[in-house]
């Protein structure tokens, strides 16, 4: 089954897929769903390093994440912090 209209402020349909991002939230609760999608702010770097590595390391003391993408580089990511909404 197709969505349809069925007037100018209602649609049928069987999914509905919100794409909005940090805004899935707040676009969601206009219709009384709630999408627990926050903004969220970090640090990332990519980086080439002299060897390969071969397994993702994690330090929850740091709290920081060193993935392998290629043979002699890697993603490393940690300090997220919730940042809110902010009005542009």
């Amino acid at each position: 089954m197709f969505p349809y209209f069925e007037d100018c402020f209602s649609v049928r349909g069987e999914l509905y897929v919100m794409a909005a991002g940090i805004m899935s939230n707040p676009i969601g609760k206009t219709i009384g769903v709630n999408f627990p999608v926050f903004p969220l702010q970090g640090n990332v770097t990519t980086v080439e390093t002299s060897e390969p590595l071969e397994y993702n390391v994690y330090s929850p003391k740091h709290g920081a994440l060193v993935c392998p993408l290629k043979p002699n580089l890697v993603r490393i990511s940690g300090g997220v912090h919730a940042v809110g909404y902010k009005n542009r």
